[in-house]
């Protein structure tokens, strides 16, 4: 992400109805030891907003398929 984001992050197209087949195993916020917590959906992927982000100028999430 360009711009530490302000609510929690929707990605449509990740998705279990979307284009990537393989299941998520973890999801991890680069820069920091927090565990994240996330939900998919036919719909999306939302992954929840940690109360304090790292002090980094870019937010970036490690997403791992299983």
């Amino acid at each position: 992400m360009l711009a530490p984001p302000t609510a929690d992050v929707d990605i449509k197209l990740l998705g279990t109805d979307g284009p990537l087949d393989a299941g998520i195993e973890s999801i991890a916020l680069l820069g920091s030891q927090e565990q994240i917590r996330w939900q998919r959906s036919p719909n999306g992927l939302t992954i929840r907003l940690l109360e304090k982000l790292p002090d980094l100028p870019v937010v970036g999430f490690r997403i791992s398929c299983k």
